[in-house]
């Protein structure tokens, strides 16, 4: 019996949803509007739309109508009435506002004391507003006005008074009184030959000549009164105050062609634009990197010679003590004990921590009278180890470490070595 198909169905007839058959949306005339909006002051919205029946939307985009037609909604009424003394103040309005602006120097200050102490710190301290800082912050990692995309200079860079200079100072140490007067002198006479005016002086003290822009503050104040005076010279003594470093001086001559000046030295080496000119600068520069190298390996070979005779090099570390002269290094038992403690309790298995916290239950106690932290534990052994050996550079056949670590050497040595005792590694020369 063969199977008919069914019959598909009809079509179902669409139902067409006219707007007629929507919810009309009910309309107000002005005279009810204004008697909700009436009641808004003393009720509130929510309380007026659930009175009259009317949507809480509704109600507020009537008042934000009114509002914007610059009619004003009277106040709430007070439950209690006003005080004598009381006056109404007045309304501070958009328009009333005004924005402050800042120079230069004062961005530089404000900048300086958030990376030091953080950005709110800072807005605390001077008024002004974090995202201001924040702004401030993202145009200096721009980098300065006239760098183009491509790290050249733009063509825009506007050029400074060449007869307006801003003098730039260095000295590594604070206590460099003459080297700060020296440098001074040659600028002022410098200016007074070349009938130039120094509109700022910039001094760095304590400063390294290797240290990079961002940790010399006087270098970034010159840079910021180079604009600031609309200087075209950043004037230096010599070329060895910018940097003893080839790379790092370069870097700094760019920030200042940047900044739409140039910068020339006092006594005069390398001071023209000629390519003869730059390779005397580069060639300059290469002497005071040098020349660094060379004071800086025999400053490191001085240390040691004082080392390796025992003599006190930088602070004296934990468990020595300095003489009555004040330059060689003695035992100090009592910090001896407290290392020979840590070295057992190390030895038991004793994380640092459990260490630090064992030896403040035993009454072992730092210089300053406080609990050792977990740090200075693990640096006891190495310093002890290290004076140890320098103590006893007259006896290099056994050292401090090989008593310590292999005491059983002598032993298993086909020649017999004179064993030195435990407590010989504490003893100077004589």
């Amino acid at each position: 019996m063969l199977e008919t198909p069914d019959e598909p169905e009809p079509p179902r007839e669409r139902v067409e949803v006219t707007m007629a058959a929507k919810k009309k949306r009910q309309s107000y005339t002005k005279e009810q509007r204004e008697a909700v909006l009436a009641d808004v002051p003393t009720i509130g919205v929510s309380a007026t739309a659930r009175k009259h029946g009317v949507p809480q939307t509704s109600v507020s985009g009537w008042l934000r109508a009114r509002s914007r037609e610059g009619l004003t909604v009277p106040a709430a009424r007070r439950k209690t009435p006003p005080t004598p003394h009381e006056t109404p103040t007045a309304t501070r309005t958009p328009s009333s506002r005004v924005a402050k602006t800042y120079t230069p120097s004062q961005r530089a200050v404000v900048l300086e004391d958030a990376a030091k102490d953080g950005v709110t710190t800072a807005s605390k301290k001077h008024g002004i507003s974090r995202f201001s800082i924040y702004d401030w912050q993202r145009s200096r990692s721009d980098g300065p006005r006239g760098l183009g995309t491509d790290g050249s200079m733009s063509k825009h860079t506007t050029l400074g008074n060449p007869r307006v200079a801003v003098a730039c100072l260095r000295a590594s140490k604070n206590e460099q009184r003459l080297s700060r007067d020296a440098q001074r002198t040659a600028i002022e006479a410098w200016a007074s030959r070349e009938r130039i005016c120094v509109a700022a002086w910039c001094l760095d003290l304590g400063v390294r000549c290797v240290s990079p822009i961002a940790e010399r503050p006087a270098l970034r104040l010159a840079l910021v009164a180079l604009r600031e005076h609309n200087a075209g010279v950043l004037v230096v003594a010599k070329r060895d105050r910018i940097a003893r470093d080839v790379v790092l001086a370069a870097s700094i001559e760019r920030a200042v062609t940047i900044a739409g000046a140039r910068l020339v030295s006092a006594s005069g080496e390398g001071n023209g634009d000629s390519p003869a000119d730059a390779f005397i600068r580069t060639v300059i520069d290469g002497a005071a990197q040098y020349e660094h190298g060379l004071i800086r390996a025999r400053t490191c070979a001085a240390l040691a010679a004082k080392r390796a005779h025992g003599e006190r090099v930088g602070a004296v570390p934990f468990g020595f003590a300095v003489d009555a002269g004040g330059v060689r290094l003695v035992i100090n038992e009592q910090e001896q004990a407290t290392i020979e403690r840590v070295r057992e309790l190390r030895a038991c298995g004793h994380s640092l921590r459990a260490v630090a916290g064992r030896l403040a239950v035993e009454g072992h106690v730092s210089r300053t009278g406080r609990q050792f932290l977990a740090e200075q534990v693990s640096r006891m052994p190495d310093g002890e180890r290290l004076v140890a050996r320098s103590l006893l550079h007259c006896a290099p056949t056994t050292s401090p470490d090989s008593v310590r670590r292999r005491p059983n050497r002598a032993t298993h040595s086909s020649r017999s070595t004179t064993r030195v005792p435990r407590s010989s590694a504490r003893i100077g020369p004589s």
